[in-house]
């Protein structure tokens, strides 16, 4: 064997990992995502459906934390209803390299 097939299995081996690497974090940051949609959505129909009563905001605070995202509820009245903007942030660890991002996800409950 001489160096250069040392050498191209080598950057083969190294490109296997990358894409590897990225696979991994596509998936993960999916799937994390995913959770938080789910959250948010939960949060949206909760308010929704008890109109925007104080407890409710609290209970879904609480629900927010316990999942490690910060919420956001912005109670506004138009046209005689009420609604709210709803702003869940939620904090994205890449693998192996441990940087972080933060996305947020916004909506509104009528």
């Amino acid at each position: 064997m001489n160096l250069s097939n040392l050498i191209h299995q080598f950057i083969i081996i190294f490109m296997i990992l990358m894409s590897m690497w990225i696979g991994i974090t596509y998936v993960t940051q999916n799937i994390q995502y995913t959770r938080a949609k789910q959250v948010h959505d939960e949060i949206s129909f909760r308010l929704g459906n008890n109109d925007f009563d104080p407890e409710t905001i609290k209970e879904c605070r609480d629900l927010a934390s316990q999942c490690g995202y910060d919420l956001t509820i912005d109670l506004y009245e138009q046209g005689g209803e009420g609604g709210a903007r709803i702003i869940l942030d939620m904090t994205y660890q890449f693998p192996v390299f441990q940087n972080t991002k933060r996305y947020s996800i916004e909506g509104y409950a009528s």
